[in-house]
């Protein structure tokens, strides 16, 4: 058994208006709630940018602190060759002296 309501005009109206408010009311709440998931998607989006570009410098200053290190290494053979030249030319001039001393003194 249901019970009927005398509702009056003034009464439907406020009724009508009600219904109007939540329908707004769950309208604002599922953009906001869209929004929420449209921030997620930047933030993660924007998020793999940086990243992206701060493993590309990364990449780039370990690619270049290499080159570095490689041409310090050659320098440094370089260097050893040379002086390792050098002294195995005193080691000759000295050995000459030597052998001039001698004859000199015998």
């Amino acid at each position: 058994s249901v019970v009927q309501v005398h509702v009056s005009p003034k009464q439907q109206r406020i009724l009508n208006q009600f219904e109007i408010a939540l329908r707004a009311s769950a309208d604002i709440e599922s953009i906001y709630t869209q929004y929420i998931g449209t921030v997620n998607d930047i933030f993660e989006e924007n998020s793999k940018l940086i990243d992206d570009e701060f493993n590309k410098w990364i990449k780039t200053l370990k690619d270049r602190q290499k080159t570095l290190q490689n041409q310090l290494k050659e320098w440094k053979a370089k260097q050893r060759l040379k002086a390792q030249q050098q002294v195995s030319n005193i080691q000759s001039y000295r050995t000459t002296l030597d052998e001039g001393k001698k004859s000199v003194t015998e």
